[in-house]
C-alpha cells in the first residue's frame, strides 16, 4: 500500500521528494523491499528520458536509485533483474557523472558469467560501450546478441545501427536485409541507421540508406523530402531539384511551400 501511495504522488511532488518517500518506504527493510526497489529503478529511467524535468532536479531520485540497487545487490547478488535495471541505470545517468557508464561494467561482466545466453545483456553491453564510443566492442556484443535470436527483429535493427557506428558496411547491409525478411515493410532500422550517419556526419551513406528508403516506401514525401536535402549538402543539385519537387507532388498541402522556399535557396 504505501508504494501505491507513493506512486499516487507523482506528478504532484518533486522528483526530490519522492526520492524521500521511497527512503521512508525501504527504511522499514521488509519482504517488499524489492518491489519498491524495481519501481523506484523504473522511476528513475522514466525521468532520466523524460525532456521537461532540467537534468540538476533529476540528480538526486537517480542517485537515490543507484544507492538503494547496489545495497540490494550486495545482499542479493544472483538477483539478475536488478542488476540489469542497475546498469541500465548507469548508463542513462552518464549527465551527471561521465564515469557512471564505466561503473556499469563490473555488473554487465557479473551479468555474463550469471545469465551468458541472455540477449538482453549484450544489448546492455552494446548500449554501454556505444556511449564511450568503442563501436567495435558495441558491435561484437551485437553480434552475439544476433547469434543467440538471428530471427528477433530488434537485435537486427540494432546491429544494423551499431554497424554503421563502428563504419562496417557489410554487416550494415546484411542486418538491413534480414530486417526486412523478418518484417517485410518495417522501416525502423534504415531510418536508424541513416540517422546514425548523419550524426557521424556520413550524408554520403545517409543518401544512399535513402535512396533504399524510398524504394521501399516511395510514396513517403518526408522521406523524399529529407533526401533533397541530403543531396544538396552532398552538392548533388539536380538530384536534390528531383526529390524535393517529388515531395510536393506526393503531399502539396505540407511540401508545396517548403519546396518552393528549397528551390529558391539553390543557386
Amino acid at each position: 500500500p504505501k508504494i501505491i501511495n507513493i506512486l499516487k504522488e507523482l506528478g504532484k511532488k518533486s522528483p526530490d521528494e519522492i526520492s524521500g518517500l521511497f527512503k521512508g518506504v525501504l527504511a522499514y527493510n521488509t519482504f517488499g523491499d524489492a518491489e519498491a526497489k524495481e519501481q523506484l529503478s523504473r522511476l528513475a529511467l522514466d525521468l532520466a528520458a523524460t525532456g521537461n524535468v532540467p537534468a540538476e532536479k533529476k540528480v538526486g531520485f537517480m542517485q537515490t536509485a543507484i544507492e538503494e540497487l547496489e545495497k540490494h545487490l550486495t545482499r542479493f547478488p544472483y538477483d539478475v533483474r536488478i542488476r540489469m535495471s542497475l546498469v541500465t541505470l548507469y548508463s542513462r545517468s552518464a549527465f551527471i557523472d561521465a564515469n557512471y557508464v564505466l561503473k556499469a561494467r563490473p555488473h554487465l561482466e557479473e551479468l555474463l558469467r550469471q545469465a551468458p545466453n541472455r540477449q538482453q545483456t549484450y544489448f546492455a553491453i552494446a548500449e554501454n560501450y556505444l556511449l564511450t564510443g568503442q563501436f567495435n566492442e558495441a558491435l561484437t556484443a551485437l553480434k552475439k546478441a544476433v547469434d543467440l535470436a538471428p530471427n528477433y527483429f530488434d537485435a537486427q535493427s540494432h546491429l544494423a545501427l551499431i554497424a554503421a557506428y563502428a563504419d562496417n558496411d557489410d554487416i550494415v547491409n546484411q542486418a538491413l536485409e534480414k530486417s526486412q525478411e523478418i518484417a517485410p515493410g518495417n522501416l525502423d532500422p534504415f531510418l536508424r541507421v541513416a540517422g546514425a550517419y548523419l550524426k557521424i556526419q556520413k550524408f554520403g551513406k545517409a543518401s544512399e540508406v535513402y535512396k533504399r528508403i524510398i524504394v521501399l516506401d516511395p510514396n513517403n514525401a518526408e522521406y523524399r523530402a529529407n533526401a533533397a536535402a541530403l543531396y544538396l549538402q552532398l552538392g548533388f543539385k539536380k538530384e536534390a531539384i528531383a526529390a524535393a519537387k517529388k515531395a510536393a507532388e506526393l503531399d502539396p498541402a505540407n511540401y508545396s511551400k517548403l519546396t518552393e522556399d528549397f528551390l529558391k535557396g539553390i543557386k
